[in-house]
């Protein structure tokens, strides 16, 4: 039995295979328009912990996708839109991001396109330290684009394949699962990190509105209700935090 994943990987396959055959005049039309797409049930996303997210960030640094991992991990972007993002949309001096765009594929392939909502047209800040590595990464980018000259495609995006390409997001998810193998931690997806993020902003006290705002979720109520575990548990802490400040417990 092949788990959804997979089912929805061949669905891909074969539908491009078909387009194809009907480019090239073998086919009068592509009979996967007909099968619907395989569907996925949902499950709930395991919560990766912070020991988690720091041990793949230690395992895969060194690659040139980290950056982009490191991103994710300290805003909580999606995939799609941290592939898509561009040197011109980061301000590095200002420490903004502006995100207006993600990779996405279709039949066609691989595009870039605007987000689906409104939420998720939005700017976030960055941290000194994913600054600092984003400057670097920008400096080892220009040394890979003059060793590849002409063979360099350029789009002006911040994550890239050797050749300067949109990445495609499965190979993105290989490469993570590649690096939680090797360090030996459980099943961690990307969008774990993005988990991660609003429960520990959650957990530190940060404002519903403001962590629906980084993340681009549709509304502060979207992110309680999704989130209510993290929520009980930073009422939880706030309770004790005041309690300690009146001196009572340890």
């Amino acid at each position: 039995d092949r788990s959804a994943s997979t089912r929805r990987s061949l669905y891909a396959a074969l539908k491009d295979v078909f387009a194809c055959a009907v480019t090239d005049g073998l086919l009068a039309s592509n009979p996967m328009q007909q099968v619907k797409r395989p569907s996925t049930a949902y499950r709930e996303p395991r919560m990766a912990t912070s020991e988690e997210v720091q041990a793949l960030l230690n395992e895969t640094k060194g690659h040139h996708w980290w950056p982009t991992l490191l991103v994710i991990a300290t805003t909580g972007l999606r995939r799609g839109e941290a592939l898509g993002m561009t040197w011109d949309e980061l301000d590095l001096d200002a420490g903004l991001l502006h995100i207006r765009q993600q990779v996405t594929r279709t039949s066609q392939g691989l595009n870039l396109t605007q987000p689906k909502t409104r939420s998720a047209i939005r700017t976030v800040h960055l941290s000194a330290p994913v600054i600092q590595e984003l400057r670097a990464h920008r400096k080892r980018q220009s040394e890979a684009r003059l060793r590849v000259g002409e063979l360099w495609k350029d789009l002006d995006l911040v994550t890239t394949t050797d050749l300067g390409g949109m990445v495609e997001p499965r190979n993105w998810n290989r490469w993570i699962e590649k690096g939680v193998k090797q360090a030996g931690l459980p099943d961690i997806a990307s969008h774990a990190l993005r988990h991660h993020f609003v429960t520990r902003g959650v957990h530190e006290g940060i404002s519903a509105v403001d962590v629906s705002k980084v993340v681009g979720h549709s509304s502060p109520a979207f992110t309680l209700n999704q989130y209510a575990h993290a929520v009980e548990e930073g009422q939880r802490r706030a309770v004790e935090s005041v309690a300690r400040s009146l001196g009572l417990g340890s």
